[in-house]
């Protein structure tokens, strides 16, 4: 073998050692640049999830008051008949009850 030869050679080596640890550095920028890539889109990701989590629950809580106030009005209206309707007896009760005591009264003067 020539001596230029062993001089490519030695020169291709030289180079292709060279291009193996510019691979090297490209592969570990890559590799650190998908590592923050992953966590910003992680920090996205949980940032989507506690929003959303965070509408549900008002949803839920908005839902859960608009039952309880149902709920409050329909008893609060029961309450208001029933009322009524012991009121509306207490007085019929008490026309009566008048009306008996006349007719005793007056059964006892004449």
């Amino acid at each position: 073998m020539s001596e230029t030869k062993l001089n490519i050679y030695a020169k291709l080596i030289v180079n292709f050692e060279k291009d193996i640890k510019n691979v090297k550095s490209e592969i570990a920028n890559d590799t650190k640049n998908l590592i923050l890539l992953s966590q910003n889109l992680s920090q996205q990701f949980n940032s989507v999830a506690e929003s959303s989590l965070k509408e549900i629950s008002k949803s839920i809580d908005e839902e859960k008051n608009s039952e309880i106030s149902k709920i409050r009005q329909k008893y609060s209206e029961d309450r208001e008949q029933k009322l009524q309707q012991i009121k509306y007896n207490a007085e019929k009760n008490f026309e009566k009850a008048v009306s008996e005591v006349l007719s005793a009264l007056s059964g006892a003067f004449k």
